[in-house]
């Protein structure tokens, strides 16, 4: 959405080039996100290292959480904001180039984006709706293509 307010894109090929480029952001954030996990592990750890050797009066949760707040706000923070110049910088180099006729209506840009919400949620079970509703749209539209359904 950002990017679509900060280049004033109102077309649904303009905008189907922005989720475009972004996809290789969603890879790459999936990867930070395991790897700030790990970090967050690691203190963890050593909190649960101090714990067992009986630095209890020591211990300090709100360190902790504070800590860990910051972290993610700072990852996140320098993510989006570096994300967001990169999209502007490669959109308008390859902008020129995309083609401008209208291939792309409305509602097929709506589905393609719903696509990107239902495989984050990283459940299994919407995987397998998901991919049984995109099977049986095909399936009909195979039938309807070749004749076999007659629709009115």
């Amino acid at each position: 959405m950002t990017l679509v307010y900060i280049l004033d894109l109102n077309f649904p090929e303009e905008i189907f080039l922005a989720m475009i480029l972004t996809i290789p952001l969603a890879l790459f954030g999936s990867w930070l996100e395991g790897r700030q996990r790990m970090w967050q592990n690691k203190s963890y750890n050593q909190l649960l290292k101090r714990v067992r050797r009986g630095y209890q009066n020591e211990f300090c949760p709100e360190k902790l959480i504070s800590k860990s707040i910051l972290q993610i706000l700072i990852v996140n923070f320098i993510f989006a904001y570096l994300s967001i110049y990169a999209l502007i910088f490669i959109y308008e180099k390859i902008a020129p180039i995309w083609p401008r006729n209208s291939f792309l209506a409305w509602p097929y840009l709506w589905i393609f984006a719903s696509i990107g919400g239902i495989l984050s949620l990283r459940i299994r079970r919407a995987y397998v709706v998901f991919f049984t509703g995109v099977l049986m749209a095909g399936v009909y539209l195979i039938f309807k293509d070749v004749g076999w359904l007659s629709v009115s």
